[in-house]
């Protein structure tokens, strides 16, 4: 499995539970009341920082913000890598107008590339 890959996967998992968790997640809650808390808090704008360990043993950390703006008829939703310093400004751009997405990968130094739909499966 390609590394980034694997990064990006455990990104987005950690990334929406990043966005669920700190705002109205409690321990006593269950799962289908997380789930549903989770439904009813898709519109609106949110801004997020959160710090991920992500493997065993020698861990890498990750520290990303987030900021979206989501309605019913479409949304933004940035991902940008804050730490660790090497790979600072890392970014991704999703961007959902009705059933249609598309997005954008920023990397170091000013690449830009197209993310097609096929590959946010």
């Amino acid at each position: 499995m390609n590394l980034h890959f694997g990064i990006r996967r455990t990104c987005f998992v950690g990334i929406y539970l990043g966005l669920a968790l700190p705002s109205f997640a409690s321990a006593a809650d269950t799962a289908s009341e997380l789930a549903a808390k989770l439904r009813a808090k898709q519109s609106g704008s949110m801004f997020v920082r959160i710090r991920m360990e992500i493997g065993s043993g020698e861990k890498q950390t990750l520290q990303i913000q987030i900021k979206s703006r989501v309605s019913d008829a479409g949304g933004d939703i940035v991902y940008q890598i804050l730490f660790p310093k090497e790979r600072k400004g890392e970014s991704v751009l999703l961007h959902r107008f009705g059933h249609k997405f598309s997005g954008t990968l920023f990397t170091l130094p000013n690449n830009l590339r197209s993310v097609g739909s096929a590959e946010m499966k």
